[in-house]
């Protein structure tokens, strides 16, 4: 038997597999206010200011790297000879990456710490009853606190700053910037809000974080090489491709948690990646994933020379297929 008829009959009875544990309702991950009628009338007003006002995350992501690039081979000299409208002009990715993103306070974060205590330190070990009381409790603290956010805002000053020390960094980007500056951080802990580029906290936070993604829809993110060791939990959320956006997280994530989101409308696939080492994928939904494509290479999940791959609790509304495992080897 080919290479070609394997993979398709493996990613044929590992779906069928699926479709008889898991009924097509809707679950309770896939279930979304879409007015996010959780939180205030004014942080709902600055939630959809950013959804709307900014250039999808990943072109901001890929405008963000640009800017590295050029930096990359500057020095502070050139910075500092700079007239404001220049600093303003190279700094523009910068700004439309964090400028007006919601910052929380001390105390809701210290509240969220606490809430999401347990299911951060057992991320493998979630029910769905500890997910839902997880998610109640979020959405309390954050009706509560909503009137205490702020926004983040940079003058020019503090933007020739950060300007200044990115300049011939870009192998320790870490060493720049602090998470916490741009992200809701406490401890590990990374709660991603709507306005946050995701594809970004990953690459300015640690390796080893786990980002709980804020209930809500969240639209065109996409996460490459995320770094060994992160968690990825959503709070009764969804991450929307608006089906333009070819995927949701791609390429390396070894020693990764991906758990409880919703993907849909993602053109190519939702999660794929090439050589990745224990990964963890469970309670997740998958719908509208690759429609055009006929599923031999691209569907909802799709692995290649990888292993220790593990998919659980899982379900596939209209996907090109539902998993993938190419040259992997066990435990699949």
């Amino acid at each position: 038997m080919t290479m070609k008829k394997r993979k398709i009959i493996l990613a044929l009875a590992i779906f069928m597999m699926t479709g008889l544990l898991f009924s097509c309702i809707e679950s309770n991950i896939g279930t979304v206010r879409s007015d996010d009628s959780i939180l205030t009338e004014n942080v709902m007003a600055t939630a959809a200011e950013q959804q709307f006002r900014r250039e999808s995350p990943e072109k901001i992501y890929k405008d963000f790297q640009e800017m590295l690039s050029k930096l990359e081979s500057m020095n502070r000299t050139e910075i500092d000879t700079m007239s404001d409208e220049e600093v303003l002009e190279l700094g523009k990715p910068f700004l439309n990456a964090f400028e007006n993103t919601v910052k929380f306070d001390r105390e809701t974060l210290e509240r969220l710490s606490e809430a999401t205590r347990v299911m951060n330190e057992n991320p493998k070990s979630i029910t769905k009853k500890m997910h839902s009381e997880t998610v109640k409790e979020v959405e309390d603290i954050l009706s509560s606190s909503a009137s205490k956010f702020e926004k983040r805002t940079f003058d020019t000053k503090g933007l020739r700053g950060h300007l200044t020390n990115i300049t011939g960094t870009r192998d320790i980007i870490e060493d720049v910037f602090e998470c916490s500056e741009f992200f809701n951080v406490q401890g590990t802990n990374v709660y991603l809000y709507h306005g946050d580029v995701f594809g970004l906290a990953n690459v300015i936070c640690p390796a080893g974080s786990t980002f709980n993604i804020i209930i809500g829809t969240h639209y065109g993110h996409m996460i490459g090489d995320s770094k060994n060791g992160n968690i990825w939990i959503g709070l009764m959320a969804v991450l929307d491709g608006g089906g333009s956006t070819k995927r949701a997280f791609k390429d390396g994530m070894n020693n990764n948690v991906i758990s409880w989101l919703t993907i849909r409308n993602y053109s190519q696939n939702g999660i794929v990646s090439d050589g990745s080492d224990n990964v963890s994928i469970s309670w997740m939904t998958f719908k509208n994933i690759a429609p055009s494509y006929d599923g031999e290479t691209n569907g909802a999940i799709n692995f290649e020379d990888s292993q220790y791959i593990f998919v659980r609790y899982n379900e596939f509304e209209n996907v090109a297929a539902g998993v993938l495992f190419t040259d992997s080897e066990g435990p699949l």
